[in-house]
């Protein structure tokens, strides 16, 4: 009888065995499902990584040729500028040296300058002395006419007169 109570309780914790069993490989089954999930999710963001990757890539290549373009642009611009800069510098040296020759030619031609400025104004105030002459002759030379010829009125004559004017 004893024997039979064993074998009905070693029937019993094989059966509790088996249905703990078929249970851990149910949670197997469903993790293994889940993993197969994950690898697989893991699987599309890796392609979906690669792809932005090359993507990257591509942009940063591109990038590379345009920042090399550009590099050439500024080096070509560069040498323009230092081409500009020489020519102005050039043209600059010539301008102060012509000045500097013009500059030498009027401090010696300076004292010319004044002498002709002072002849000018000799000249000047010598015309106004003649101009002040000639009105006193032609002032003379009309009231010797008018005493010659008494149809003329002496009023007449005073406000002809090139002083009066």
């Amino acid at each position: 009888h004893d024997m039979k109570k064993e074998l009905a309780a070693e029937q019993t914790r094989t059966k509790n065995v088996e249905a703990m069993l078929d249970e851990k490989e149910k949670e197997i089954s469903i993790i293994q499902k889940d993993l197969d999930r994950l690898n697989e999710k893991m699987n599309r963001a890796t392609l979906s990584r690669r792809t932005e990757l090359q993507e990257v890539q591509k942009e940063l290549e591109r990038s590379a040729r345009k920042n090399l373009e550009k590099e050439k642009e500024v080096q070509l611009l560069k040498m323009g500028l230092k081409n500009s800069q020489l020519r102005f510098n050039e043209e600059m040296e010539r301008m102060n040296t012509t000045i500097s020759k013009q500059s030498a030619e009027t401090s010696k031609g300076g004292g010319k300058v004044q002498k002709y400025e002072r002849k000018i104004r000799e000249l000047m105030l010598e015309n106004e002395s003649l101009k002040e002459q000639l009105r006193d002759f032609a002032y003379k030379l009309k009231a010797r006419r008018e005493s010659r010829n008494p149809s003329t009125s002496p009023r007449s004559a005073a406000s002809t007169s090139p002083r009066s004017a």
